[in-house]
């Protein structure tokens, strides 16, 4: 069976009008089971395409459109020299846009093929085919070997009217004055199966050889994280102990039996997980700034909490180091780091400068149309001023036979990839040059800016740090540095603002203004409820005050003024008895699915992580089978 190569996805920024999730569901519809997505000079999609093609069964082989002026030539990735030969490629164009491919691909091992004579006639690339597609037959005689390649990228003819639309918003234009040659490439319709290798039956050599191109999946199953050399000579695990236990020293003054087992029991982990060197380059970075503070499940770390990565003690307040680390979790630790938002662009340029610019880049944000955007987008191509748009959008009553149109098109535009931006704080950085990993664009910044967002990076093998600006942490430097002016020094090494009872008064009024993280309206309005300023309280409200959460925070406050509960089930009475029975933290999920449903370690941290993804809904409600049948095993009650 063909393998249809030469497919576009709505990654191809301005043509493509089909999601990942559309596209490979409608490859699998035709009854296609091997294709190659080939966008327009990017590779952006690929993690998103490739998770998807992977829940449905379809081969995905790696390629792109490469535009060389008017002329496309295809690329296909067959090895890891070729991968790496492609990131660099674009690399190279999206800093340039007048970089020219040709010369770079005359050695390249990269599958090559194209429609262009031109091209055909002057390159001499080791792998170079004659692309035949339904709009570019060809009936004589060549040199170059055939190779059947899809022109189609549309379902039905409603799809062109988007593509259309896609093409006049990328031109900053209307449809109306779209010229006719811009309508050349608006493209075929996708067949079945049957009907394409009926259609290339005259030249069976162009099937033959696209059956004959193989997936060939570039991401490493290590993570990708540069190797720490420590000063002292020691290897990465041992310079981490050495650094933790002074660090602990510092911290509780005494290096008690119960914080000694908890470090080693940490170490062991890290060890394990070859995540020495992680720590180490994290504590490097931290000490870049003035003041930092690390927040998120490292805060579950004794090993981040004594090297002052994070300022919470995980002992004291009982957390839960498997959230943030176990022997089974197969993702790498996820560290976010506040620092004072005028400190940050200077903390970036210094680890580019420390680890080499080569060798590091910020993570994209992929951008999507959103119903008011797509609404906006598509009316302007289509003649609507931004008044009258304004107004649309303003107005409440019946829609017109016109606004209608302009809706249904703007429905299909929802969901499709925009643009690359910048993720708030991700960087990545790399122990060979970069493009050996992924192909490099530039951010508004002038930083290096790899084309996939977290989850892409994650897919890709990156462990991703992230740099997040706080003003609050800026205010608490200038403060201090006030008061120190004044004559009044804090020494902060045996500071417990925690244990404050005037601070506790303040917070539990509700009077937070200007704190980091608990500062709007609905925290304040729970903090008046509860009348509870202590720290223990403060973390469970500022993890459930969220509009989905509303019906439990009642109950929560009805519970934390006495009224009398009983668990859903014993097994949950001490999992929950801080938070009253009200399942409140990510963990908890974990905790609950393992206490409950008999899912291992890996299972219950997984689907922790499913939940909160956009685009899990088939993996999770997998996991709603396992865990409903789990907890049919354990006996747990229907009701419960």
């Amino acid at each position: 069976m063909a393998s249809r190569l030469g497919l576009i996805s709505g990654y191809s920024f301005g043509r493509g009008v089909l999601s990942a999730e559309a596209l490979i569901e409608h490859v699998k519809h035709l009854g296609i089971t091997c294709c190659a997505v080939c966008d327009y000079d990017t590779i952006a999609g690929y993690p998103r395409l490739r998770e998807v093609a992977d829940e449905e069964g379809i081969k995905l082989i790696l390629g792109c459109r490469l535009t060389e002026e008017e002329e496309t030539i295809f690329a296909f990735v067959q090895d890891q020299k070729g991968y790496e030969e492609l990131c660099t490629l674009l690399s190279k164009r999206y800093n340039d846009p007048n970089f020219s491919y040709l010369p770079d691909l005359q050695t390249t091992s990269l599958i090559l093929a194209t429609t262009s004579e031109h091209l055909l006639r002057t390159m001499h690339a080791p792998y170079l085919y004659r692309a035949l597609m339904r709009s570019h037959l060809n009936r004589g005689k060549t040199k170059h070997p055939l190779l059947a390649i899809e022109e189609g990228f549309l379902r039905s003819e409603k799809d062109r009217l988007i593509h259309k639309t896609l093409k006049a918003i990328a031109r900053n234009t209307t449809v109306g004055t779209l010229s006719e040659r811009a309508y050349s490439s608006t493209g075929h319709i996708l067949t079945d199966q049957q009907s394409f290798e009926a259609h290339f039956a005259p030249w069976p050599e162009a099937i033959a050889h696209a059956d004959a191109l193989l997936p060939y999946d570039p991401f490493p199953k290590e993570y990708i994280f540069p190797t720490f050399v420590p000063e002292s000579g020691l290897t990465p695990i041992h310079e981490l102990r050495k650094r933790v236990y002074r660090g602990s020293e510092r911290r509780y003054g005494e290096v008690t039996d119960e914080v000694a087992q908890r470090i080693e029991y940490e170490l062991s982990i890290i060890e394990e997980k070859h995540f020495a060197s992680y720590f180490l380059i994290v504590d490097e970075i931290v000490a870049l700034a003035s003041r930092s503070c690390g927040r998120g499940s490292a805060a579950a770390s004794i090993v981040s909490y004594s090297l002052g990565i994070t300022n919470v003690d995980p002992i004291a307040h009982d957390l839960y180091f498997e959230r943030f680390l176990s022997p089974g979790r197969i993702d790498p630790p996820d560290i976010d780091v506040d620092f004072a938002w005028d400190e940050r662009p200077k903390i970036f340029e210094e680890i580019l400068a420390k680890f080499g610019k080569d060798h590091c880049a910020r993570v994209a944000n992929h951008i999507f149309y959103r119903r008011r955007n797509a609404l906006r987008e598509t009316a302007r191509t289509w003649g609507y001023s931004d008044e009258t748009i304004n107004s649309f959008i303003a107005q409440d009553g019946p829609i017109n036979t016109d606004w209608a149109f302009i809706c249904s098109i703007a429905e299909q535009l929802v969901g499709l990839p925009k643009e690359l931006g910048t993720h708030s704080g991700g960087i990545i950085i790399t122990p060979n040059p970069i493009t050996q990993y992924g192909p490099i664009t530039t951010n508004a910044d002038g930083l290096p800016l790899i084309v996939w967002e977290k989850d892409g990076c994650e897919a890709a093998g990156f462990v991703k740090l992230d740099i997040l600006g706080n003003r609050s942490l800026a205010v608490i430097r200038d403060s201090l540095a006030n008061l120190s002016e004044d004559g009044i020094d804090i020494d902060e090494r045996s500071w417990r603002p925690i244990e404050d009872r005037a601070t506790q008064e303040t917070l539990a009024k509700g009077e937070s203004m200007g704190v980091f993280y608990i500062e709007s309206p609905a925290m304040r309005q729970l903090q008046k409820k509860t009348q509870k300023g202590d720290f223990n309280h403060i973390v469970i409200h500022s993890s459930m005050i969220r509009p989905a959460a509303n019906r439990f925070i009642g109950e929560y406050i009805k519970r934390l003024k006495g009224k009398p509960y009983t668990p859903l089930h014993p097994r949950l009475g001490p999992i929950l008895e801080e938070t009253y029975g009200i399942l409140c933290y990510q963990e908890d999920v974990s905790k609950t699915a393992i206490a409950l449903a008999g899912f291992d370690a890996i299972q219950a941290d997984h689907l922790r992580k499913i939940i909160a993804k956009k685009h899990a809904t088939k993996r999770l409600s997998a996991y709603k089978e396992q865990f409903i049948e789990g907890c049919r095993k354990n006996t747990v009650s229907e009701e419960t």
